[in-house]
């Protein structure tokens, strides 16, 4: 018995439910929906019987297609019966051959026809045979073709390129189902379809005057003939001529149509129509926008124009969640953005919006002066190789000139020091382990505004090959879309850029198949140019997308519409090579040097780099061979281990049964939206895992310390095992016995993502917790920041921390990689207003796990008009283009998420509780947690809220010297004091989405 198993871990978002009704929809059934049989609370089943014309299936939950199994067509072999088996817990698939299902009727076939004929609608076709399909169509002279379309889906269609015909004539066209042969025949029909007339701009009412042109298409005549009539009258074929003739509408009459245009079309049959259009030209309405927010209590408030475009208003907003919209006709039916522009508190702002961009821009106008001063040090506070000479740089809203009073020794500066602005510091490496300089800078301005920045510095020439990873703060690259450091590398292969080059870099189209899915110019120069302005923000360590050579030039199918290019990076084709858009050699180049010199820039500070790495799979496939795209005839070939795959024609180990370098539908492994699979399965190796294997450990030869690893739910526990115990041993080699490695388990819940990636002995492998972040993955946390649930929610963090989870024991909590967001969905600022986004921020960098930012992160919420705001879930509304022009207006501007991600990357580098200390839960109740981080010796006790302000009494606290810590966002830093702790206990009083940190001394 042939018997197919389809591991479908990580198909999902979502559990389904035990009732659950599920249907199979395949090639026997024509892909109408047929029940499975219940066999248990999880088990269904169905026997069916495939004919010889591509036999294929899928399993399609409440039969709309909304939730579908697996995501690539189950193949089966032909003309042969199976009974099917889905499990809807594990979302797996059995098929078992069978002699027979008992009697069934074939059914019948459905082919149908699509060209310019018919504007490519599907035209069932005649058949008599159930082999071969035929139709008759009449074709005009304008660019005449077709293709046949299995089902009318287009997913299968013939022939590759499209079916050529001559114009202005008849065929009976047919097609042979078994052969997939065609034959357009010429017919004789007469010719009773009259001319067709369309007019640009179309019929209507403007504002302004239009010029009119028309067209006239035919189904045979390829130049009809037209007549045209201003003053109301039919015209005839005595009137005027008028096929090259266009129109002017304009405004001649006080009220109703101002032209009247009537066009006569007649072709070379004698068939004719009269078309009419209608032109109304009046003066614009007055348009109107209106301010409402929290100022006018979300009442309208008329705003002022002087051009029509822009309309602006003045408003002073109060201390209590600052935010507000433009709503067009103060009905809510129209209003921007889609979230809540928030604003600083207690801050008056001329806010403008522009009616055709509708770009929202804010200008705080001067008042009393309530900011404090904001401090930067160069070079940043962290780790470094050698000893480092800092100077300090202080900004402030008004005052051209703070005052800066400086300690090294630990305690909080004062205004009873010497002014220290002119001072430079040096760090040397003074300590065996940990902080060698503890610089705290006080800042005050002329109206008496001050806060307080601490600046650590450690030196440590060994730093780089050691070092807990959780001490890191993560920058995630998506590398073509954050810096453009060499023009020269943008267009290599000649289509795969922009299609209208610089001019789209910064353009916001979400389309899937628009400017957002081409390569937009960023490199490694990129990074290495803006490591200052990373560093500056407190980041220690940045995440970037694959760097192995994609496919050269742009995607193409050869089925359907979509075009796209591999600026992702998730489309490998040579795996030992690094992609040429990415480095500064040539594209002949194998480009190792470029990576080194990244490598070698991050290490030089202190930085470390964690690389995204592919496992699963390489480029597209099946769908681009025959295509127009230059790589065609390389798309079912992978170069990798120093040799060439390809999966027709080169797979040295594929036997029909387990073994193969590829996946194949004897090796049972799931391919992944046609993307060339590797097989793990196999005898002694006759599959690609030692390949794998080889290619990633010359990674860590090049000093990489961390992966992030791709699709894990692909592939077997037993494989990452394997694999995860051979890059920590590689690793240990070279000296790093800390190499870090998170994989994207992404499943339909929390349990098989832990076994996947905690298995054996594999506890160096730790998961990016999707189930355990904010995000909706599947958005545990994402009702509690949205503000529909609190943190006691059941089915929020209390899941997270629960049997299937930190309390498994299973896996160290703290290992757990955290985000707000990430490159595969839609950014949380569409859904999240800006005090809901900080609030999230401040959950994943208190809460246990090392936390992760999505580059752009810091310019969310700004006035800077090139970031996506949307709740559409395509994954490139995430992907947009940071580059110079965003890069410079964080550093200029310093919007409010730029500062408080500085403000937590300083308290977190400052802090080995809140990096590595075990979770205990205080206090879950509403919008107020209060939990302890304990690491041994380092404690620290935090109360957060991320709605109304509380009080919390830690008890239980032993006795000594604790620093206090409270956020001065506005500072871009935190506000320390210190405290002593006598009785065990010590209450805390936290404002309003904010939080309040016990760190022992």
């Amino acid at each position: 018995m042939n018997k197919l198993t389809i591991a479908l871990a990580g198909a999902t978002l979502l559990s389904a439910p035990v009732a659950a009704e599920w249907n199979f929809r395949g090639t026997p059934n024509q892909w109408q929906s047929t029940p499975l049989a219940v066999v248990s609370g999880t088990e269904y089943t169905t026997c069916q019987t495939f004919g010889s014309n591509d036999p294929r299936f899928k399993i399609d939950r409440f039969g709309d297609w909304n939730e579908a199994y697996p995501s690539a067509d189950v193949r089966v072999d032909a003309n042969k019966s199976y009974n099917i088996s889905f499990f809807s817990d594990s979302k797996n698939i059995t098929t078992a051959e069978v002699a027979s299902c008992g009697e069934i009727e074939t059914a019948a076939d459905s082919w149908f026809y699509r060209g310019t004929s018919n504007g490519w609608a599907a035209t069932a076709m005649a058949s008599s045979d159930n082999i071969n399909f035929c139709t008759t169509q009449s074709f005009a002279n304008n660019n005449p073709r077709f293709k046949i379309d299995h089902y009318g889906d287009w997913n299968e269609a013939y022939p590759t390129a499209d079916f050529v015909v001559t114009g202005n004539a008849s065929y009976q066209i047919c097609f042979n189902a078994d052969s997939k042969q065609i034959t357009a025949t010429p017919t004789t029909t007469e010719d009773t379809q009259a001319p067709t007339v369309s007019a640009n701009p179309p019929a209507g009412s403007y504002t302004q005057t239009q010029q009119i042109s028309l067209s006239v298409s035919d189904n045979q005549d390829s130049a009809p003939s037209i007549y045209c009539t201003t003053d109301g009258s039919i015209p005839t074929q005595a009137s005027p001529q008028c096929n090259g003739a266009n129109f002017s509408a304009s405004d001649v009459v006080a009220d109703g149509v101002d032209l009247s245009l009537k066009v006569l079309a007649v072709d070379a049959s004698g068939n004719s129509a009269v078309s009419s259009f209608d032109y109304t030209i009046s003066d614009a309405p007055a348009d109107t926008w209106y301010f409402r927010g929290t100022p006018n209590d979300w009442q309208t408030t008329l705003m002022t124009t002087s051009d029509g475009e822009n309309y602006c208003t003045t408003q002073s907003f109060g201390s209590n969640d600052p935010r507000f919209k433009v709503d067009h006709f103060g009905d809510w039916t129209e209003n921007y953005p889609s979230a809540d522009v928030t604003v600083n508190p207690d801050t008056t702002y001329e806010i403008c919006f522009n009616a055709t961009s509708k770009q929202v821009t804010t200008s705080e106008i001067e008042g009393e002066d309530t900011k404090s001063p904001v401090v930067s040090a160069s070079p940043s506070g962290g780790s470094y190789t050698t000893a480092q000479q800092i100077s300090l740089s202080v900004t402030d809203n008004q005052d051209p000139a703070p005052k800066l009073y400086c300690t090294t020794d630990g305690s909080l500066p004062t205004t009873a020091l010497s002014q220290c602005n002119q001072q430079s510091f040096t760090a040397n490496d003074v300590v065996s382990t940990g902080i060698d300089l503890v610089l705290k800078v006080l800042a005050v301005d002329a109206d008496g505004n001050q806060g307080i920045s601490t600046f650590n510095y450690t030196i440590d020439p060994s730093i780089i090959t050691s070092g807990d990873f959780r001490e890191e703060n993560v920058y995630f690259i998506m590398t073509d879309r954050f810096a453009d450091g060499d023009t020269s590398n943008n267009n290599i292969w000649g289509d795969e850029y922009l299609p209208n080059g610089e001019a789209d870099k910064y353009n916001t189209n979400t389309s899937k198949t628009g400017p957002l899915s081409y390569y937009h110019g960023g490199d490694f120069q990129g990074i290495i140019d803006n490591l200052d302005y990373i560093q500056d923000m407190g980041f220690t360590a940045i995440w970037i997308t694959p760097v192995v050579k994609q496919p050269e030039g742009r995607r193409f199918n050869a089925s359907d519409d979509y075009e796209a290019s591999a600026f992702h990076g998730y489309w490998g084709y040579d795996f030992d090579k690094i992609d040429p858009h990415l480095h500064s050699l040539g594209k002949d180049n194998d480009g190792w040097a470029g990576f080194d010199a990244l490598v070698d820039a991050l290490h030089s500070r202190g930085m470390k780099i964690m690389l995204d790495i592919v496992v699963n799979h390489g480029q597209p496939g099946q769908s681009v061979v025959g295509s127009k795209s230059k790589w065609a005839d390389r798309a079912l070939e992978i170069k990798m281990d120093g040799q060439t795959w390809n999966w027709e024609t080169n797979d040295p180990y594929m036997d029909g049964a387990k073994n193969g370098f590829f996946s194949y539908a004897s090796t049972g492994n799931t391919w992944l939206i046609d993307l060339l699979d590797f097989n793990e399965h196999g005898d002694d190796d006759q599959n690609a895992t030692k390949h794998l294997i080889n290619v990633y450990k010359r990674f860590i030869d090049h000093g990489v310390d961390a992966f992030r690893i791709d699709t894990v739910s692909y592939m077997t526990a037993d494989f990452w095992e394997r694999f995860t115990l051979e890059m920590d041993a590689h690793a240990r080699s070279l000296g790093n016995d800390n190499f870090y490695m998170a994989g994207e388990a992404w499943t339909g819940d929390r349990k098989s993502a832990v076994d996947l990636i905690y298995n054996g002995q594999g506890k160096k492998f730790h998961m990016l917790d999707l189930h355990g972040s904010s995000m909706d993955f599947p958005g545990w946390m994402g009702k509690a920041f949205r503000g529909e649930a609190g943190f006691d929610d059941g089915n929020g963090y209390a899941r997270i921390a629960g049997a299937d989870g930190d309390a498994s024991g299973i896996y160290d909590p703290t290992y757990l990689a955290t985000f707000v967001d990430n490159h595969d969905v839609t950014r949380a600022n569409g859904v999240l207003n800006e005090t809901q986004y900080l609030n999230n921020l401040n959950f994943i960098y208190l809460f246990r796990g090392l936390p992760v930012v999505f580059y752009g992160t810091e310019v969310l919420y700004s006035s800077w008009p090139h970031y996506i705001t949307t709740t559409e879930k395509d994954d490139v509304v995430a992907r947009w283009m940071l580059g110079s022009e965003g890069i410079n207006y964080a550093k200029t501007n310093q919007p409010t998420l730029y500062k408080h991600l500085k403000m937590l990357n300083s308290l977190r580098s400052s802090s080995e509780a809140i990096q590595k200390g075990q979770q205990i839960d205080l206090l879950l109740d509403g919008d107020h947690a209060a939990f302890a981080r304990d690491n041994g010796a380092a404690v620290a006790y935090v109360a957060l809220t991320k709605g109304s302000g509380f009080s919390y009494t830690f008890s239980n606290v032993a006795n000594g010297s604790y620093r206090l810590i409270t956020p001065n966002t506005d500072a871009a830093s935190y506000n320390e004091q210190i405290v002593t702790v006598n009785g065990g206990s010590y209450s805390v009083d936290v404002p309003a989405n904010s939080f309040v940190i016990l760190d022992k001394q």
